[in-house]
Formats: structure tokens, C-alpha cells, sequence
């Protein structure tokens, strides 16, 4: 990670850091930023699925840790299984994220050296835990994505299937409003109509890398 930092500071490349809360909107506004700018796109959720994969970063030590029961039948890890072991369960959770963030960070880095040396200039890395997980040291600028908590629960709700109660939970188990703004430069309102995200998302490009 340590080119990547070189290069930000050097202003060879713009990298942005979006987060925000679960049902907030993230993809939706990195999705846009990809499509209207030509920005690489970095989703963390992703990438930590990829490399938990067999024969990637993240596998043998997973398995080892948490053994194979969490395994399907093509010898992959179950994420589903995992995911049950590691929820509300603080010391199980910290050990996964200590596999899983410094894989998806070197797998980002790789591959942003490898976009930068094909003229690629804008990246975006998009995750819930940007700020826990240090990418703040990485990114020109970090973006909080927000929306009210109802819309939050009725989104997930909606798309995912979650009871109201999970949502919550899962809230309650990420940073808060101010932790978030406290921590990031700039802030989308993206909890009403598209098109306003649209508006804020445009003016800040434009004023800053245009």
C-alpha cells in the first residue's frame, strides 16, 4: 500500500473513500461515480468474497480458525455459515476482520498499481468499515453516505428480507452518525429522491476534479 500512498501524495491519482451505515446507499452512489467519471471501483464486500475463495489470500486461515464445518460441499467457505458464527460475537468477528482487511487491502493496492500504469486516475473504494480498517491514510478524501434510520430499515427491509430487529442490531453494531462525520470530508444526503444525490455528488466533482 505504501505506492499507493506515494502516489495520492504526489497527486498522480485520486482515490475517494465512501462509507456509511448499512442501507445508507453506498453502491448506489459509487455506481454513478463509475458510470459518469471512469472511476475504478473498489466495492470491500466484494473483494473480501473473492479472497476468503479458495486458493486466495484469505482462505487457509479462516479454515483453520474456524474449521470446516463452515465448508460446502465444493470445499468453499459457506459464508452464510460464517457470517452465523461471528454475529454477535465480538472476539470471533475481530479475528475474521484481522484475516479478511489486510487481504482486501493488499488486493486493492495490487490493483490500483496495476490501473494506475494503465492510465487509470480516479479510484473509489467503497466500505462500511473504511474508517476502522485505516483506508482514511490511503484516500485524498473520505465521503459519508447517509440516510435516516427508518429509510434505512425499510430499505433493508425491502431488499434484503431483514426483520426490523436485525436491522437494528446491525446498526447498533457500526459507527455512529458522528463517528462518521467526525471522521469523513465530505457528506452525501442520499435519503430522498436519487436525483438529489445526483446534485450533490456532481457539485463536488465538478468544483474538485474537474
Amino acid at each position: 500500500m505504501n505506492r499507493v500512498i506515494d502516489l495520492v501524495k504526489d497527486n498522480k491519482i485520486t482515490v475517494i473513500g465512501i462509507t456509511g451505515g448499512v442501507g445508507c446507499g453506498k453502491s448506489t452512489i459509487v455506481d454513478y461515480i463509475k458510470e459518469q467519471y471512469n472511476a475504478t471501483v473498489f466495492k470491500a464486500d466484494d473483494i473480501g468474497h473473492i479472497v476468503m475463495q479458495r486458493g486466495n489470500l484469505a482462505y487457509d486461515k479462516i479454515v483453520q480458525y474456524f474449521g470446516e464445518d463452515i465448508l460446502d460441499m465444493n470445499l468453499q467457505i459457506d459464508r452464510k455459515a460464517l457470517s452465523n458464527l461471528v454475529f454477535n460475537n465480538t472476539e470471533k468477528l475481530e479475528y475474521l476482520n484481522s484475516i479478511i482487511h489486510p487481504a482486501v487491502e493488499q488486493y486493492i493496492a495490487d490493483n490500483i498499481i496495476l490501473e494506475y500504469e494503465n492510465s487509470k486516475k480516479l479510484f473509489v473504494i467503497e466500505a462500511a468499515l473504511l474508517i476502522e480498517a485505516g483506508y482514511k491514510r490511503v484516500c485524498n478524501e473520505l465521503w459519508y453516505i447517509y440516510a435516516s434510520k427508518e429509510e434505512r430499515i425499510k430499505r433493508l427491509m425491502s431488499s434484503r428480507g431483514y426483520s426490523r430487529n436485525k436491522c437494528i442490531d446491525i446498526m447498533d453494531n457500526q459507527l455512529s452518525d458522528a463517528e462518521f462525520k467526525a471522521n469523513c470530508n465530505v457528506l452525501i444526503d442520499n435519503g430522498n429522491d436519487f436525483k438529489y444525490s445526483k446534485i450533490q455528488i456532481e457539485k463536488h466533482m465538478n468544483f474538485c476534479y474537474n
